[in-house]
């Protein structure tokens, strides 16, 4: 498990999971440069502070989003902008007020697919571009809890194995209550999902030993 966390840390500068989310990061910068846009406005729905600071460092860039995310914690001492908010709930932003909406491993997180839907319709209406990355349910290590074929078993073999190992990134729960919660938190889109929630948006496939690790969904090359 240790092994696994390392690889999938976003604190290791080194590892797998860091050479991917750059390469993405450089892809996103050569859309930008395609489509004109200068000092593009960019909001990130869901990101964190912490992201774009080692972005911006790496690529030696100064972008400055505007981040909304549910824990304000995420949004402290930044010099970015910061708005507590959920993705699903986003009405108090008006239309195409952004260049780009971002969003990096969020969608997932939302419970159901109708709350997927939502977040989608904010993204699209908010701003004219749109780059969300989010990991591919066909691949078979589950990136949150970081147990093979996870997201693959049955809701109640998912609940007993969080309340009798830590796995992943969670402590194990103390009891079936929590468990359920924290099972449900995690919903996995699966790529024909992708396809209604972004219609006409390209899809762009991140492999790992030739199997989908993660899908790439942007608007930002139909040109």
């Amino acid at each position: 498990m240790k092994f696994l966390k390392n690889i999938a840390s976003s604190n290791n500068a080194g590892n797998f999971s860091s050479k991917l989310r750059r390469k993405r990061f450089n892809l996103f910068q050569q859309y930008i440069e395609k489509s004109e846009l200068k000092n593009p406005k960019i909001v990130d729905v869901g990101g964190t502070k912490v992201y774009w600071e080692q972005i911006n460092n790496y690529f030696n860039s100064s972008y400055s989003p505007v981040i909304i995310n549910i824990s304000k914690n995420e949004l402290l001492e930044s010099n970015y902008s910061g708005i507590v908010g959920d993705g699903k709930f986003l009405s108090f932003i008006k239309d195409n007020i952004f260049d780009i909406a971002y969003s990096n491993s969020v969608i997932e997180h939302l419970l159901t697919f109708e709350e997927q839907i939502e977040m989608t319709k904010n993204i699209r209406r908010v701003a004219k571009y749109y780059f969300i990355q989010t990991p591919a349910f066909i691949f078979p290590l589950e990136p949150h809890f970081l147990f093979p074929f996870f997201h693959w078993l049955p809701k109640k073999i998912r609940i007993w194995l969080v309340t009798h190992f830590n796995l992943g990134w969670f402590k194990k729960c103390v009891n079936k209550n929590d468990a359920e919660i924290l099972v449900n938190s995690i919903r996995i889109v699966m790529k024909n999902e992708l396809k209604i929630l972004f219609s006409g948006a390209q899809i762009l496939t991140e492999k790992f030993l030739m199997i989908p690790k993660s899908y790439l969904i942007t608007n930002m090359n139909n040109k």
